[in-house]
């Protein structure tokens, strides 16, 4: 989903069924090819929200994302 930081808007951008849950490598996919959407769409990526599944700690370390470094680049940009 998709939130307007400065103005109230939502924007669903897909449903993608969990069960059973999807991998790490799966979840990484998935979220580089939202991002491409989101600024294919002249939008801004700024964060990503996660629960503490196993799937997403293992997308956290594929994107290098850590306590030390709690970002990671897409297309050349921080979010």
């Amino acid at each position: 989903m998709t939130t307007g930081l400065f103005s109230s808007w939502k924007q669903p951008l897909g449903f993608f069924v969990s069960k059973p849950a999807k991998s790490g490598d799966r979840l990484k996919v998935l979220l580089e090819e939202c991002s491409l959407l989101i600024t294919n769409n002249v939008l801004c990526v700024k964060s990503v929200v996660c629960f503490q599944g196993t799937s997403n700690h293992k997308l956290l370390k594929l994107l290098n994302v850590n306590v030390d470094q709690p970002f990671f680049f897409h297309d050349e940009r921080k979010v």
